[in-house]
């Protein structure tokens, strides 16, 4: 019975912790070639704006040539100033208010200065993005994290990536990314958690009466 017991506590535990989830994204290390056509894949993007000298140029490629880990990695760059690059993919699951999303992978400047910005985004669907900028980035691959709750109104999300040199003294700037990832930890809903409860009520009165 003391057995039965300790593993109700376990299970009532588990249930109002939360369910930890494993990576929530396709191609994380970026191992095969991202498209712009394949879903559940990264998407990539690249440009110019705002007044930009027309020969600067702005790309998002896979590249196999300084890899963190595996054999690929994207490669992100822009020339000049006022450009952005960079990748992003939808999570394609339900997302649920008070589950909390954590974004985390590896990035590395390959230009020393770094002239640009770094921009890690959780974009929730049907509420306001979480957005996390950075100014400075070594030349050695350091890793990033952002973690949110999911405010009321999400429904899902998008994980984004990306580089710009729109801020001032901003100019030529490369970065290389690689092995992402993003956990979920569901919150359970009350009902869940309040028959889980009862459950451990249940055993708890048992075990008094035996």
């Amino acid at each position: 019975m003391r057995k039965l017991f300790t593993l109700s506590l376990l299970s009532l535990f588990v249930l109002t912790a939360g369910i930890a989830q494993a990576n929530e994204l396709a191609n994380p290390g970026f191992e095969t070639s991202p498209t712009d056509v394949t879903p559940g894949d990264w998407f990539k993007f690249a440009g110019t704006c705002c007044g930009a000298d027309p020969l600067t140029t702005a790309t998002s490629v896979h590249s196999t040539l300084e890899p963190r880990s595996g054999t690929g990695h994207m490669d992100l760059s822009v020339s000049g100033p006022s450009a952005f690059a960079g990748v992003f993919q939808n999570l394609g699951i339900v997302i649920n208010e008070g589950d909390e999303v954590t974004f985390s992978g590896w990035h590395k400047s390959v230009l020393d200065p770094y002239l640009g910005t770094r921009e890690a985004k959780i974009e929730w669907h049907g509420a306001p993005q979480l957005r996390v900028d950075t100014f400075v980035l070594g030349t050695q691959y350091e890793q990033f994290t952002i973690s949110g709750v999911a405010p009321a109104g999400t429904t899902g999300a998008t994980i984004t990536y990306g580089l710009s040199s729109f801020n001032p003294g901003a100019g030529a700037t490369q970065v290389y990314i690689d092995d992402f990832d993003v956990t979920i930890e569901r919150i359970p809903e009350p009902s869940t958690a309040l028959l889980g409860g009862l459950a451990l009520l249940g055993f708890a009165a048992r075990r008094r009466n035996d």
